[in-house]
């Protein structure tokens, strides 16, 4: 469960406005397997290679943001939005190195 930053600073901002006080879970609610987020980065850096020495999968999960999503309308976010926002990390790196 990734999130860009600016979305999460955004999402907390909203909920520090109004406590809803009690869980509430900070995420995309979306499955973004490492190695798919991986691989945008490298795309954006423009050089790179994943080495995935084990294909098995570990540690899977999602985080539950119903309640994220009643409190903050509008914290939503796609897969794309967030491989977009991975591309956007490996070009920033490309620029500062």
């Amino acid at each position: 469960d990734f999130l860009p930053v600016e979305r999460a600073a955004a999402w907390i901002a909203a909920l520090a406005r109004d406590p809803p006080g009690g869980v509430v879970n900070i995420g995309s609610g979306v499955a973004t397997p490492l190695g798919t987020l991986v691989r945008a980065v490298i795309e954006g850096f423009g050089v790179g290679r994943l080495v995935v020495e084990s294909e098995a999968p570990r540690d899977r999960f999602v985080l539950a943001v119903e309640r994220l999503r009643r409190l903050v309308p509008d914290a939503t976010i796609s897969a794309a939005e967030i491989l977009e926002a991975a591309l956007r990390i490996g070009r920033r790196l490309r620029q500062a190195g």
